[in-house]
């Protein structure tokens, strides 16, 4: 599973993800996003960049496999966060390109093509404006929901100061142009992704916010190749440690998607003999709650974590408590970077794990 990480441009707030990460999270994959400081007109780009950082620094997720997506104008911020740490993708969604040895305004001076020119000097925060510019291509019901969403980002000095960059960090970028843009002009959105990044852009229909118009395809997009690469057909302990981390994390919080989303979409979940068995991600996906956090609470607490990494099996002792309190002790096999088979073996008990193992701790 990747991580996305969706930073927002200058005309909404994280809110207006909320469609894609529907979609995103159907398809398997984890999610993050922050706001951005809306009233530090004077800070440098950099002050942005380690915003997203800082969100992407508080995530336990393998940075090979982290994405991170950029609409409008915070793709002026992308390669600086590449800078900072290791990042598996760019994306540059309907966004600016930016270019070592100048500022974006300066880009524009020269190059005003940069931009439709019904859409220079527009106010995104007038209803009209919004409407014809941003949300077009939008059904009615989306519009409305989305005009709630505005939040203006005034990075002026972002805009004017020349790129902080010397060189462009090494990582892999796609750029993501909307054919019916009316914000940016897509032939220079064109231009600048095999200029600058080298790569042809891929060609989405729609409008300047897709997330919002069209996330279903936009998804589809972001988690083909060369954006998601395969996971390796092995992982490493640490990576089962994460695996397992995360499960027990999904269940504490309450997240069934974030616990389901570790498992194979095939997966097998069984109390031997028969007492538990759940075949398949959906189906687990239910048990572990749902839609709604299981109540009382799930409590998941790992004791002992031991991986064959050559066989892919991994081992587990653990006490979870729900209606009842067990000690038990899991066997799963791991398949594609995720759970294929759980088998977990468990003993009823009042006592406490420290009371209950007593007669042999370690």
């Amino acid at each position: 599973m990747s991580l996305f990480c969706l930073v927002h441009g200058s005309t909404q707030s994280a809110e207006g993800w909320k469609l894609l990460i529907s979609e995103l999270e159907k398809r398997g994959h984890l999610t993050v996003t922050m706001n951005l400081p809306t009233n530090e007109p004077q800070s440098s780009a950099t002050r942005y960049a380690d915003v997203i950082v800082q969100t992407l620094d508080q995530t336990n997720h393998d940075p090979g496999d982290v994405v991170v997506v950029a609409h409008s104008a915070s793709g002026m911020f992308l390669p600086l966060v590449a800078a900072r740490r290791p990042i598996g993708h760019l994306v540059f969604l309907a966004a600016l390109i930016p270019k070592i040895g100048a500022s974006i305004l300066d880009q524009f001076k020269v190059d005003p093509d940069m931009f439709k020119p019904e859409w220079v000097g527009k106010n995104p925060m007038d209803d009209e404006v919004a409407r014809k510019f941003l949300f077009h291509d939008c059904a009615p019901d989306i519009v409305e929901w989305a005009l709630k969403t505005r939040r203006l980002m005034h990075a002026k000095q972002a805009m004017s100061e020349i790129c902080p960059l010397k060189t462009w960090p090494e990582v892999s970028c796609s750029s993501v142009v909307c054919k019916d843009e009316r914000v940016l002009s897509p032939s220079w959105s064109r231009r600048v992704a095999k200029e600058r990044l080298g790569i042809e852009p891929i060609e989405l229909d729609g409008g300047h916010c897709p997330y919002v118009s069209r996330p279903s395809a936009l998804a589809d997009v972001l988690t083909s190749a060369p954006i998601i690469k395969s996971h390796p057909k092995t992982i490493t302990t640490e990576e089962f440690r994460i695996l397992m981390k995360t499960v027990a994390d999904g269940w504490n919080e309450g997240n069934a998607r974030k616990a389901a989303d570790c498992y194979t979409e095939d997966a097998i979940y069984i109390e031997p003999p028969d007492k538990q068995v759940y075949r398949g991600r959906t189906a687990l996906y239910e048990f572990f709650g749902g839609d709604k956090r299981p109540e009382p609470p799930m409590k998941m607490v790992w004791h002992h974590l031991a991986f064959d990494e050559k066989d892919q099996v991994g081992f587990g002792e653990y006490t979870f408590q729900m209606n009842n309190r067990y000690h038990g002790i899991v066997v799963v096999k791991i398949e594609t970077g995720k759970i294929k088979s759980w088998r977990e073996y468990q003993y009823k008990s009042g006592l406490e794990w420290e009371e209950f193992t007593k007669n042999n701790r370690f």
